[in-house]
């Protein structure tokens, strides 16, 4: 994020500028990019329509998520930490169904043959597939794997039932994007939702931002953030959102079936 100025003398009507690195080309995960942009864009309106992040309402914001091209990163697993009790739990209890007996070997040479699916039974007979990451949830996933794609579960960071401020931007979110706005178009709203006002409060004065985190109390999409340390990590998160481990329908792909949830709800 930049700022015109740090000092207390800036002119209130300078505006603030945030960037973005938003997956918008390939090998990025450009659903998830769009769907982060439409959020981030959408909230950014919404703070300029009310007047800026000012106190006497008098800022602007630009948001201006770049365009990074040509340029591979290397895949991540990582989750944060209070994410993973409740993933680990879920995709170990004895309530998820478990797969049939393995097929013969010459079943599997025969398979072997045959297209790759992710429901194929060579050698995955034993083992519950997870895409924590999140992405079965977007509708490329389901386009591209059809019914293989199902009763995979993965996480996402959505509360049973959305609060009025996040049933709103649903509604906003869902006509930006022209399908139903997945976990991470709500993140990218919170974000700027947080921002806006940490910058109310302590204007753009760095020291003043960073002592302000732990006083943070933002009523957000999936409920209300505020920011703590989690013992093993040296960093402020939200602990706990909303988690939910999901998965598509077999019956009907189109479908979500919530599995567990955790974490805080509205």
């Amino acid at each position: 994020m930049r700022t015109p100025s740090s000092s207390p003398e800036a002119a209130p009507t300078d505006p603030v500028r945030i960037g973005a690195l938003v997956p918008l080309s390939r090998p990025g995960w450009v659903e998830a990019g769009r769907h982060l942009l439409a959020g981030l864009e959408l909230a950014v309106r919404e703070v300029n329509d009310e007047g800026g992040s000012s106190e006497d309402h008098s800022s602007w914001w630009s948001a201006t998520p770049p365009l990074i091209r040509g340029r591979p990163r290397r895949p991540s697993g990582n989750l944060p930490a209070w994410a993973w009790p409740p993933w680990r739990g879920s995709i170990t209890a004895s309530s998820l169904a478990k797969p049939p007996p393995g097929p013969t070997p010459s079943a599997c040479r025969t398979s072997a043959r045959q297209r790759f699916s992710t429901r194929s039974p060579c050698s995955l007979a034993e083992v519950t597939i997870g895409a924590p990451a999140g992405q079965p949830e977007f509708a490329g996933w389901a386009r591209s794997l059809g019914d293989d794609g199902a009763a995979i579960p993965f996480l996402r960071y959505l509360p049973e039932r959305l609060n009025p401020l996040g049933a709103r931007v649903e509604t906003a979110l869902r006509e930006r994007l022209g399908e139903a706005p997945s976990f991470v178009a709500f993140e990218g709203y919170d974000t700027v939702a947080v921002l806006a006002d940490v910058l109310r409060t302590a204007g753009t004065d760095r020291p003043r931002i960073a002592a302000s985190w732990p006083r943070v109390a933002v009523e957000g999409t999936r409920g209300r953030i505020g920011f703590s340390r989690v013992p093993g990590i040296g960093v402020r998160q939200w602990a706990w959102p909303p988690i939910q481990v999901v998965d598509r329908d077999p019956a009907a792909p189109e479908r979500f079936r919530i599995l567990h949830t955790d974490g805080a709800q509205p």
